[in-house]
């Protein structure tokens, strides 16, 4: 073999091993950041969304959540995000947990959005899929802040 495609060959190993330090990197710090008391109550959600749209006939699904489709889903969420910028300019003035609370929501509606898409087949969508891509089209876009991956 060539010398020269055998660096280029190294180069290549190098950099694949450095995007993977980095993404070890990124989930330890999401970790940290979320805590575990946070990554459980993701968890939890995630099983909740996922028992809902669950077949109602054979495994004990919500047979309102089974009539939805990803556009109903939508409709949901239009109005989840009217309730925050309700909750936001109300301020300091917002009823206790208010804000957190539509906030939950919205993190319900876009889990629930991604699984029921996943039920209906649409798009190949999974929670770890458009996780993914979400980070990568942040890391595209402001690279300034992720100068060394």
């Amino acid at each position: 073999q060539d010398p020269l495609d055998r660096v280029q060959e190294l180069e290549k190993e190098l950099k694949r091993v450095r995007q993977k330090l980095n993404e070890t990197a990124s989930l330890n710090h999401a970790k940290q950041a979320l805590g575990d008391d946070g990554i459980e109550q993701l968890a939890e959600l995630w099983s909740v969304v996922s028992s809902l749209t669950a077949n109602p006939m054979s495994e004990g699904g919500c047979p309102w959540t089974a009539e939805q489709g990803a556009l109903d889903i939508i409709q949901h969420a239009h109005s989840e995000i009217e309730e925050i910028a309700d909750e936001l300019r109300l301020g300091n003035s917002s009823a206790h947990n208010a804000l957190q609370s539509e906030l939950g929501d919205m993190l319900f509606n876009t889990l629930l959005l991604i699984r029921v898409c996943q039920r209906d087949g649409l798009g190949n969508s999974t929670l770890a899929g458009a996780a993914a891509f979400a980070a990568a089209k942040i890391r595209r876009r402001a690279p300034f802040v992720f100068d060394n991956d």
